[in-house]
């Protein structure tokens, strides 16, 4: 649940999530830093959680409505 609500942060304002998808790869652990990858499409946003070197812990796909 945390991963998502911090993905959820990155959607834009008005943003009306009709679907998505939460695909966890690691876990973080305390004191990990994350680091925020936002790609956005026409109806789509996707955010990676990532670590220092670009492995994602978690990937989050917003759809719209």
């Amino acid at each position: 649940g945390q991963y998502i609500a911090m993905a959820a942060a990155y959607l834009p304002e008005g943003f009306a999530i009709r679907e998505l998808r939460a695909e966890y790869r690691m876990q973080a652990r305390l004191r990990d830093e994350i680091f925020p990858v936002v790609c956005r499409q026409k109806n789509t946003v996707t955010v990676e959680l990532c670590n220092g070197e670009g492995k994602p812990y978690a990937v989050v796909m917003f759809l719209q409505k």
